[in-house]
């Protein structure tokens, strides 16, 4: 008697097993592409977008998805739509449906019996090529060709492991450019800068190299998105002290040592540049001014100076 108690018991085993390996499988019968989506032929990517910069939108029409489902191994399923696909380094996509954005949608329609279902109307799709980050290169994203597909309706059994009966959209290619990046610009809003260095004693000056006091002045930006500013000057050189403005007026012996705020001085026509970094609209570049005795004998007199600035940017 015991013997057939442990045969029922193995017999009740094996059925509970069987059973448990009916489960379902869901296809969209009309086959896996649907068709394809046109795409941008081109998109030139700006280097100064930002992550999360979307390139381009591309909408995907509303589709009828019939649905049937089967016995076999793999578990209840649920409808999701996805998108697939290799992209360029520093892009991705994304699809927007019913206010989520994301990668993978779930539509919410869980199959767990067979047979045919009713119709699935799926919603209109937009898929969005965005960057993920930077820099992004340069490349191609290819078309689409059956079977594959880059906006899918999937079947996912119920441990994500498994997908069946897919039926999609594809995208057509695109090329991705970069462009180059902008021209530098700068501007100075002071159209004229005047150091007035005022009425100085002749005995200020004791002898060659002897100077007044500096008077500063600022050139007023009007913006600059370059790299470097660098200046150089033109102007009349002191006869007897080259790093000088020479002067006129009547005065004689001394002349005009002009310096950016920082000590660099603005030698009259020389290649040598004082460098600065770039000034934004309202800021300034600071300079100072004053004589200096070049002569062993000074005279009195009007003395003035003049110099141009030759400013360049990158």
């Amino acid at each position: 008697m015991m013997s057939k108690i442990k045969s029922l018991m193995l017999l009740a085993c094996l059925g509970i097993f069987s059973q448990s390996a009916q489960a379902l499988s869901c296809i969209t019968p009309p086959g896996e592409f649907h068709g394809l989506v046109s795409a941008p032929a081109t998109i030139a990517i700006d280097p100064a977008w930002p992550v999360g910069y979307v390139v381009a939108s591309i909408n995907v029409p509303s589709q009828s998805v019939p649905v049937t489902c089967s016995t076999n191994s793999f578990g209840s399923e649920t409808l999701h739509i996805i998108v697939t696909g290799a992209m360029p380094t520093g892009l991705a996509r994304r699809i927007v449906v019913n206010g989520y954005t994301g990668n993978d949608y779930n539509t919410g329609l869980t199959y767990t019996t067979a047979g045919t279902k009713p119709t699935y109307t799926a919603p209109a799709v937009t898929v969005q090529y965005y960057i993920a980050s930077l820099p992004v290169q340069a490349g191609t994203i290819q078309a689409d060709t059956p079977p594959y597909s880059a906006i899918e309706w999937r079947f996912i059994n119920s441990s994500s492991s498994l997908f069946r009966g897919i039926i999609g959209w594809g995208l057509g290619a695109t090329t991705v450019t970069i462009k180059p990046p902008p021209a530098p610009t700068c501007s100075i809003t002071t159209p004229n800068l005047n150091f007035p260095l005022g009425s100085i004693n002749k005995s200020t000056f004791t002898g060659i190299g002897s100077v007044s006091p500096w008077v500063t002045e600022k050139l007023v930006s009007g913006g600059c998105n370059a790299t470097t500013v660098s200046m150089t000057f033109q102007g009349t050189a002191n006869v007897n002290n080259k790093n000088l403005f020479a002067v006129t007026g009547g005065a004689t012996g001394i002349g005009v040592d002009l310096q950016s705020y920082d000590g660099y001085q603005a030698i009259p026509n020389s290649a040598t540049a004082i460098t600065w970094g770039p000034r934004g609209n309202g800021a300034s570049y600071d300079f100072k001014a004053r004589y200096m005795q070049s002569d062993a004998a000074v005279t009195t007199g009007p003395a003035n100076a003049i110099a141009t600035v030759l400013v360049n940017y990158k």
